[in-house]
């Protein structure tokens, strides 16, 4: 998986922008030789939801969800678990929200929050969850929903004390405040 640092930045919607294209395209000619050889069922789905995630940075939605829906495939015919569920569940509900297919991204991303909370196996991610979930919100333009979810991200980065998350998600709640407040102003961002 590629560094986010050095690779991507978040616009002034909180999506990712990929700094170099072509190094992902190269990295997805790579990805795709190395699944040749996948003899495990996870490694494959390890590709292939790098795979979806890296079509979506490059706004191939499409692409994204057919690799990301074969990775939901493969984790629920092997029953990978719901830690697997929950790292490839982000990605594909997170192409349904850059769709604007919210009737599918909101009760995928409830689901998730919910198995993170159900399971200690994924309890470590909610605060992903959280997170994208607040995204998901963003996007249909429900800002206090989405500052209250980062909020709840925040809490749970905060615990885990990682500065790169924990900025990630202060970036998530400034832009989002100030896209409440030029609705307020009757302006936009």
């Amino acid at each position: 998986m590629l560094n986010f640092e050095e690779n991507f930045y978040f616009d002034q919607d909180l999506r990712e922008i990929p700094k170099d294209p072509k190094k992902l395209l190269k990295r997805i000619d790579l990805i795709q030789k190395e699944m040749v050889d996948d003899e495990k069922t996870e490694d494959r789905v390890r590709h292939l939801g790098e795979l979806g995630y890296l079509c979506r940075t490059l706004n191939e939605l499409e692409l994204a969800e057919q690799y990301l829906g074969q990775a939901m495939n493969l984790i629920e015919e092997d029953d990978l678990g719901p830690r697997f569920f929950v790292i490839y569940g982000i990605r594909l509900a997170h192409v349904w929200q850059w769709q604007k297919r919210f009737e599918e991204s909101n009760p995928m991303f409830t689901d998730l929050i919910n198995l993170c909370q159900e399971h200690s196996s994924c309890a470590d991610l909610l605060d992903f969850a959280h997170q994208h979930a607040g995204k998901n919100l963003f996007d249909q333009k429900d800002y206090d929903g989405a500052i209250e979810l980062f909020e709840m991200a925040l809490t749970v980065r905060r615990q885990k004390d990682d500065k790169n998350l924990i900025d990630s998600t202060n970036l998530a709640i400034r832009t989002t405040k100030n896209h409440l407040q030029a609705r307020l102003r009757g302006t936009t961002c």
